[in-house]
């Protein structure tokens, strides 16, 4: 969960989840899948491309969905590097709106 921070002074940073120590050594044709679902109502919406994805230190696009809905909206990063060894998700203090990602799974095509 990546909380509604502009404005609320008990979030005063980035909200980020790393998870590091990865071993994808000798795995070829990865693909990183997670769902991001997004706390809107009266009429606001959020565009996925507001979550920051980092492999290995280097930013990635995520590509854009915008959600105006309760429902989960899944995201796919294929050609993921085969020495990865770090994912790290960012959701910067100035994105009004509560955000959660889910269903993590890193394999194979």
């Amino acid at each position: 969960w990546f909380p509604n921070a502009k404005g609320n002074p008990q979030v005063p940073v980035d909200s980020e989840l790393v998870i590091s120590g990865i071993n994808t050594q000798g795995v070829q044709n990865l693909k990183l899948s997670f769902d991001v679902g997004a706390n809107v109502y009266g009429g606001k919406t959020f565009d996925t491309q507001l979550v920051e994805l980092y492999l290995n230190n280097n930013k990635v696009d995520v590509p854009s969905v915008i959600i105006s809905d309760d429902n989960y909206h899944n995201i796919v990063i294929e050609n993921i590097p085969s020495d990865l060894n770090s994912i790290h998700f960012k959701l910067s203090k100035e994105v009004n709106i509560g955000t959660r990602l889910d269903n993590l799974k890193l394999g194979t095509k």
